[in-house]
């Protein structure tokens, strides 16, 4: 039986104010901070893997809550009647997954799911349906969250593209070890 292959990157930091990834630097540097520390968790198992086809690669990121800081930022900017721009274009969570897809160079499947632990769960089942649909190089998923002392937590699992048929033992030992590995980052999330 073949085992699916899968490979871990994470982020920490205890700052608000994560720096902008290298390869988001040229492309656009506005990124929310909790969307710079999904590019740097991506950017680790990229980097540890060296898997290099990312123009198929698929791109989904959980959290909690989307691009909170950003929108409290426009919100303080609409209330002080000071401009705002990016709103809608950068104002919810999908940011969380177009950043990281922007920085990758990626063009797969793109979406971010806001929700708790049963999030994490949804979201690594679709992750692992997309990496088995002959549709994309493999799927990235991260998730993110806010450390109790500021800063945040994030963790990418790399499942790449699989070709062949699976025994469902092997697949639900994957899921298993995938969801173990991400869930831990709301485990230390605040408040729990």
């Amino acid at each position: 039986m073949d085992k699916i292959e899968y490979a871990f990157g994470t982020f920490s930091t205890n700052e608000n104010a994560v720096p902008v990834p290298e390869n988001l630097k040229p492309k656009d540097v506005r990124a929310d901070p909790v969307a710079k520390a999904c590019v740097h968790a991506a950017n680790a198992v990229i980097e540890k893997t060296g898997f290099n086809d990312l123009d198929a690669l698929s791109i989904v990121v959980v959290n909690r809550e989307g691009c909170a800081s950003h929108v409290k930022r426009i919100s303080d900017g609409i209330a002080r009647k000071v401009a705002r721009q990016g709103f809608f274009a950068r104002g919810g969570p999908q940011t969380l997954a177009t950043y990281t897809a922007l920085a990758l160079g990626s063009h797969g499947a793109t979406f971010t799911l806001v929700g708790d632990e049963s999030a994490v769960d949804i979201a690594l089942a679709t992750a692992m349906h997309m990496a088995n649909d002959g549709q994309s190089s493999g799927v990235l998923m991260t998730v993110v969250a806010a450390k109790e002392e500021g800063g945040f937590d994030a963790i990418s699992a790399l499942i790449p593209a699989q070709t062949e048929d699976h025994a469902c033992g092997s697949k639900a030992t994957a899921f298993n070890n995938i969801y173990n590995e991400l869930v831990t980052v709301y485990q230390m999330e605040i408040g729990s």
